[in-house]
């Protein structure tokens, strides 16, 4: 579930990225066929680009991304839910955290609007057949003619019209939903019910499904005058009918569009075709959401100097584990993430008993969040650690160790750039200081055998002016392959 919700997440800044500014660029352009492969461009990249992981556009290694996960992980957030067993109390706590009940909302929504779709496509495909007067078939296109007074739309080859509306003006509105079959809107409006699916929540989804009907008037309206229909004829029988309200969502409505907007647009000039050249974009912000998604492989330490980065995670947010397997490409999950000896509980009471405050650190007055990211081996030994510090821009929550000392408050505090910078190398060495000093751990298992795994855990190193003292919570794993 939680893997569906990323997802989402990701869905939504791809819609968020190319809708805004087509919206702003290329939205009140006259460029109906161009505009509305652009909306289609859109859709699709929404649904394919989260899906892709291409490991060599990893921005992992940047110190942005990794504040960015960082953040996500001190708020709750797991990039990638998977199943890790825990023990213990802290395990049904995070079961039913605010980010799992978030994900049962999206999935209850996801179910509420497919069933209101489908109830909707059953009632049009219904109305397409019953009450017929009349039915004529032309170049495999049916016309159904009702005695009812039922509101002109299309679906897929299918023009219902009825009897009052065909006597009247027939051929302006027949050849209106023509329009709209020949240039196959239809499946235009099924991709956009599937994306509107996954991003039931998002607003922007509900606006470029606006400005779709939007464009798909206007390719219809277009086709109308193409066939020697005057515009003023045309657009007196707009006025007339914009009255009228059809509630099939799936169809494509005569009178969908809001009325002022497609006269106005029929009587705009015809837009500069290398005006199309802002939809160039699309490439860039693209391939920029590509570097965002992707996530590095793991590879051996001598051909990575760098740590590989979290990519996965189970329930909890305090350590991250991602281990690898001799097969890079095999998609296989962790049966049973890497952990301290005795759990969590005893990971706490280790770091409470043994982590010190650095004296460097607290004449300096410099306190902040030091993130160790390091490897359990397959033998349970720790290697390859590497820090982080958030200088002052810490959050403290109840999933992460804390550390307080006593500040002399009659110590001047230091502003002296090196010693500063001194103080916050104190400050790592000794996150990792108690860290090495660990027995070994019980490593990851895949498939019934050992496997490398990386770890984060975050320290907050705070200041006080009470009794010096040192804060611990229960700790949390994640894994990955």
């Amino acid at each position: 579930m939680t893997t569906l919700m990323i997802y989402s997440i990701k869905s939504a800044i791809i819609i968020a990225l190319l809708y805004i500014p087509y919206s702003l660029m290329l939205g009140k352009e006259k460029l109906f066929s161009f505009n509305r492969k652009i909306l289609l461009c859109i859709l699709v990249c929404s649904l394919i680009l989260p899906l892709l992981n291409l490991s060599y556009l990893s921005l992992d290694k940047h110190p942005v991304v990794h504040t960015a996960q960082y953040q996500m992980i001190e708020i709750g957030i797991p990039i990638k839910q998977q199943n890790a067993s825990n023990t213990g109390s802290t395990s049904q706590s995070s079961t039913l955290s605010w980010f799992t009940l978030l994900s049962i909302l999206y999935l209850t929504g996801m179910l509420s609007i497919l069933i209101l779709r489908v109830i909707q496509f059953h009632r049009m495909r219904k109305q397409i057949r019953g009450g017929t007067l009349w039915k004529e078939n032309e170049n495999g296109i049916t016309t159904y003619c009702h005695l009812e007074d039922v509101n002109p739309f299309s679906w897929m080859n299918n023009i219902v019209i009825s009897n009052k509306d065909y006597e009247a003006n027939g051929r302006e509105i027949i050849l209106h939903e023509k329009g709209h079959i020949l240039s196959h809107h239809s499946y235009d409006i099924i991709l956009l019910t599937i994306v509107e699916i996954v991003q039931w929540w998002n607003p922007l989804i509900y606006l470029l499904r606006t400005s779709l009907h939007d464009v798909h008037e206007y390719e219809a309206d277009d086709y109308v005058l193409s066939t020697g229909i005057t515009l003023r004829a045309y657009t007196t029988l707009l006025i007339k009918k914009a009255i009228s309200i059809s509630p099939y969502t799936f169809a494509n409505q005569f009178n969908h569009c809001q009325t002022k907007k497609r006269i106005k647009m029929m009587n705009k000039e015809q837009t500069n075709p290398w005006k199309r050249g802002k939809a160039l974009y699309v490439f860039p912000v693209a391939f920029l959401a590509l570097c965002a998604f992707a996530t590095p492989k793991f590879t051996e330490p001598t051909k990575n100097a760098g740590m590989p980065s979290c990519i996965e995670s189970s329930t909890s947010k305090l350590m991250i584990t991602e281990a690898s397997s001799p097969n890079p490409s095999s998609k296989d999950k962790i049966d049973r993430p890497a952990e301290y000896p005795g759990g969590e509980a005893k990971l706490m009471e280790y770091l409470i008993r043994n982590i010190k405050y650095p004296d460097i650190a607290t004449s300096t007055s410099i306190q902040g969040k030091v993130m160790v990211r390091f490897i359990v081996e397959e033998d349970g030994t720790l290697s390859h650690f590497e820090t982080t510090f958030n200088d002052n821009k810490f959050k403290a929550s109840q999933n992460e160790t804390t550390v307080t000392a006593y500040q002399k408050e009659d110590l001047e505090k230091l502003t002296d750039s090196e010693k500063i910078a001194l103080a916050e190398k104190a400050l790592r060495a000794a996150a990792v200081r108690v860290l090495k000093a660990t027995k070994k751990w019980n490593p990851a298992i895949e498939h019934g055998k050992k496997v490398r795994s990386n770890v984060i855990v975050p320290i907050t190193f705070k200041l006080s002016s009470e009794k010096s003292h040192i804060h611990g919570y229960a700790t949390g794993i994640q894994q990955d392959k």
